[in-house]
Parts: C-alpha cells; sequence; structure tokens
C-alpha cells in the first residue's frame, strides 16, 4: 500500500473532497483501503447478502439470520446481527414501510435505504461535531444539476420516511435531499449485481459510500 506521503487530500468548490497523487504508481499499486462510511445492497440483492459484511449468504453452512421484525435485512451470523443491533433499533419501523414509501413518492427503495443508513451512522457518532458525516457533506451534490422532478419526488419520499424514524435520528429533510444528491453523485460499489454502485439510467441511484 501507498505511504500517506504519496498522496494528499483536499477540498475544492467544483471538485469536492478528492485526493491527488505525489508520485506516479504502477499498475495494480494499491493506493488506500478503507471501510466505507455506509453502505446498503440492492433490493434484488438484500436476500443474499449479509447486511453487515455483504457476505454471500449462499455461502454460509447455516441458515441466514434475519429480522422478524421488519423482514429486510439478513445476517450471515450472530456476531454480524450483533453488530448492527444498537443500529438497527432505528431503522426497523422505517424499513418495514420502505417499500409503501418508494412506490409512493416513486423513489428507488435503495436510495431510501441508503439515506436511512447514513442518518443512523451520524446519529451513533460519539463526537458531537459529527467529523465523519462532515466528510460526507464535503463531496459535491450537483443538486443544481439534478432533475427538479427528481429532486420533487426525493423530498416527498424523504418526507414519508421522516414519519417512521426517531426523534434522535431525523435531519431537516433539505439535508436529506442534498444527501441523495451527494450519493448520486459520488457513490461507488463492488459489484452492480450486489450494491448500489455508480448512477444508472432510472434515478441515477446506485449507493455505497
Amino acid at each position: 500500500m501507498a505511504e500517506p506521503d504519496n498522496f494528499q487530500i483536499s477540498i475544492s468548490q467544483t471538485k469536492g473532497r478528492f485526493f491527488y497523487a505525489s508520485k506516479t504508481f504502477s499498475l495494480g499499486e494499491q493506493i488506500l483501503l478503507e471501510a466505507p462510511y455506509f453502505w446498503v445492497p440492492t433490493e434484488k440483492a438484500q436476500k443474499n447478502v449479509c447486511d453487515v459484511c455483504s457476505k454471500s449468504l449462499k455461502t454460509i453452512l447455516s441458515l441466514p439470520l434475519k429480522c422478524t421484525a421488519c423482514s429486510q435485512v439478513f445476517y450471515c451470523s450472530e456476531t454480524c446481527q450483533n453488530h448492527w443491533k444498537n443500529g438497527h433499533v432505528y431503522e426497523c419501523k422505517a424499513l418495514s414501510n420502505i417499500i409503501t414509501i418508494s412506490k409512493a413518492a416513486d423513489v428507488d427503495s435503495g436510495l431510501l435505504r441508503g439515506l436511512l443508513r447514513l442518518m443512523i451512522k451520524r446519529s451513533l457518532e460519539t463526537d458531537l461535531n459529527k467529523p465523519h458525516y462532515l466528510k460526507i457533506l464535503d463531496l459535491v451534490s450537483h443538486i443544481d444539476k439534478t432533475n427538479e422532478k427528481w429532486i420533487n419526488a426525493v423530498t416527498s419520499g424523504c418526507q414519508m420516511l421522516l414519519e417512521h424514524v426517531p426523534e434522535e435520528v431525523k435531519i431537516p429533510v433539505t439535508e436529506m435531499v442534498s444527501i441523495c444528491c451527494r450519493i448520486n453523485a459520488n457513490s461507488h460499489g463492488i459489484t452492480d449485481c450486489l450494491l448500489y454502485t455508480s448512477p444508472s439510467p432510472r434515478d441515477r441511484q446506485k449507493y455505497r459510500m
């Protein structure tokens, strides 16, 4: 892996947060390895991968575990289930209604799941300044270039989502919409068939961050 002095992280008004190399890297050389701040499986894949470690549930020897209350999250082991137990408490009710909200607002359910997961991650940060969440806000949103119809649909979806989350998780709707735009503009993924990645033609919504 490259040493930290081989690249620098910077922020600009037009590019958002980015890093640039201070040396020439060899083809295939690993530059940085870092866990995502949050990730969610696609609606199609959510029953096939662990909601915590993303392991394929087809490869485990035992039956996968799932939340019996919302039936929307699956785990490969008790270890993973316990790892996200404190976070799932905040999302369980909302996830039970996520498909209904998605259809009513005409917004991809994966985007709403990703937004919800990010909001919970933010609420669980012990530092009151929320440094990791603020790094998300450093990213460009391109909201001024986003289709107004899509913005209106996402706004409606965010308003409905707020009806099902605890007070300590809530953030302003305008901030939720800007986060959705940031997800669209900056998301990355492992594989298209498992995780939301680069923007799709329909709603430009494939998410991992």
